[in-house]
């Protein structure tokens, strides 16, 4: 992982537990320690991303500037405007 880890973070899990953890960091490759690091970093993006989405990504902002303005000059608000004066054709 990248940045080195400074801050400590303990909390407990059954002897069972642990010993999960570790077969999966194993499985993987990486050490205990860099393994619940992921994960828990996983779990806190998923669990944010339902409340506080991300700030649009350089790539995002430069999709709505290229869009920006794309359909002017196509006379779509005249369009719109004439439709509007019409009257309407649902009953009310």
């Amino acid at each position: 992982m990248s940045p080195r880890a400074v801050a400590r973070i303990e909390f407990k899990a059954t002897a069972a537990e642990k010993e999960r953890f570790v077969r999966a960091a194993k499985t993987r490759g990486i050490s205990l320690s860099d393994w619940v690091r992921w994960r828990l970093a996983e779990a806190a993006e998923a669990e944010l991303s339902r409340t506080d989405p991300r700030p649009p990504s350089a790539e995002d902002i430069a999709e709505a500037e290229k869009a920006h303005g794309a359909l002017e000059g196509c006379g779509l608000r005249e369009r719109i405007e004439r439709l509007r004066q019409l009257p309407s054709t649902v009953p009310r």
